[in-house]
């Protein structure tokens, strides 16, 4: 205990007592004496028992936890609403794609995904039947129109600004020509097998600043 007086005037004079208590400081690594009182487990656990049930060490992990979730609550929403992050492993550096349009759909009316975007197969396959129409995922032009007996056979190519593409493959018929304007409820084309396919279906496949990305990521 310390005492501390102030030396004023009689009725002003005021005594402080200042009392500070000191425990005892326990260091991270424990005496042998310590340890005996962890009677479960081996040598090694109780060491690790001990440094993890540490005061300092608790406060440490609390400080960081909170430190990280005040860091993600921040930087969270940085990304505008209207901001896709594409993930694609062969693009060095993610890039940020504005959509054109808040219109951007399937381009089939029956949604039935076969294979899905990988490394070996840059696109998606949806399940169809042959007749059943081929839309275009957003407005665009079409910029380029294939029929091939390989590959992927009959294909139509859609230029939807923005440096972003989409190809329609493995169709059975093409209903637009190179240079028209499309929007999201015009047919384009019907689900077919031509090309390299096994079996009736759409091969789309999605292109942004040239490099194929993963048609997942836009549509909804």
């Amino acid at each position: 205990m310390v005492s501390l007086s102030l030396h004023l005037p009689g009725r002003w004079r005021l005594d402080l007592h200042l009392v500070k208590r000191r425990g005892r400081q326990l260091g991270l690594l424990p005496s042998p004496t310590l340890l005996k009182k962890f009677r479960v487990g081996n040598k090694l656990s109780r060491y690790a028992r001990y440094v993890i049930e540490h005061v300092n060490v608790r406060k440490a992990v609390g400080v960081n936890i909170g430190v990280v979730l005040i860091s993600s609550s921040i930087f969270a929403n940085n990304v505008a609403a209207d901001d896709i992050l594409i993930d694609n492993p062969r693009i060095e550096n993610p890039v940020i794609f504005r959509t054109i349009s808040n219109e951007i759909r399937f381009p089939v009316s029956e949604v039935r995904i076969t294979q899905r975007y990988s490394i070996f197969h840059p696109g998606i396959d949806l399940d169809g039947e042959t007749g059943e129409p081929v839309f275009p995922i957003t407005y665009g032009v079409v910029s380029r129109v294939e029929r091939k007996r390989t590959g992927y056979g009959y294909s139509i190519t859609i230029d939807h600004g923005g440096e972003m593409e989409s190809l329609y493959a493995h169709l059975s018929k093409i209903l637009v020509s190179s240079g028209q304007a499309v929007s999201p409820i015009d047919i384009i084309g019907e689900i077919g097998a031509t090309g390299r396919a096994f079996g009736d279906h759409l091969h789309l496949e999605i292109y942004q600043e040239g490099k194929r990305i993963n048609p997942l990521i836009l549509l909804k």
